[in-house]
């Protein structure tokens, strides 16, 4: 019997996580609890199963107590060292005491000390974005979509991204192709997230050209710029 469906070395698809178009056979089902789910992902996206989600999966057996213990009968001491530095009665070196922990009694909470007591501070702390001469600079989020947009001609992404030349280069050609494309979407998304998945040359052009170029021209990309 022959085969009913096509070869489709050639075919490609749609990444269900990204978007982004890839080779289908690229594409790779997601696994999630040992189970192969129906949701393609691209190499970038694709992750391997998640050990935690199997918690429960398996019996563990991880018993604390101990069968016929004999524990140290003379607690009525510290434990160790106390404050002056004396060696005190008791078997462990060990903070000993009640509820609070440490300071076995209240009369003498000096000479046993609750080292265990956790000592933080709450700070505050302000971030912001390193905004290039002029206060100005680009609303990174948007981009993205941007070029996504310049791709299929939708205005006036198209006439601002793929329309102007720098030189004989589109501004959004960040893969350098001579066209405008979702892959140079995908490049600037790798800019924003993580740039050693880019080649050098994408992220450097982003930079020191792209970028440079709509700051430069404030009034033209106010669409895509954030005015500080």
């Amino acid at each position: 019997m022959s085969n009913r469906f096509a070869n489709g070395r050639k075919a490609f698809g749609f990444c269900d996580v990204c978007g982004f178009r890839f080779d289908l056979k690229r594409l790779k089902n997601l696994v999630v609890k040992t189970k192969e789910t129906q949701i393609k992902a691209c190499p970038q996206c694709w992750t391997p199963d998640q050990p935690q989600l199997l918690l429960g999966t398996f019996p563990v057996s991880d018993p604390q107590a101990i069968r016929d213990p004999r524990p140290d009968t003379n607690t009525w001491f510290q434990s160790g060292v106390n404050a002056l530095n004396n060696v005190s009665e008791g078997m462990l070196v060990i903070q000993w005491g009640w509820n609070p922990i440490g300071g076995a009694r209240d009369f003498d909470a000096v000479l046993t000390p609750n080292t265990l007591v956790g000592v933080g501070q709450v700070g505050q702390a302000t971030t912001s974005p390193v905004a290039p001469p002029g206060g100005i600079y680009v609303n990174y989020s948007i981009m993205p979509l941007t070029i996504q947009q310049a791709a299929v001609n939708i205005e006036p992404a198209k006439t601002l991204f793929k329309d102007t030349l720098i030189g004989s280069r589109p501004l959004g050609d960040i893969t350098n192709n001579g066209l405008v494309q979702n892959s140079d979407a995908l490049a600037y998304t790798r800019f924003i997230g993580n740039p050693s998945l880019n080649l050098p040359a994408y992220n450097t052009y982003i930079e020191n050209v792209l970028n440079p170029y709509m700051i430069a021209n404030p009034v033209t990309y106010a669409a895509y710029l954030i005015f500080t």
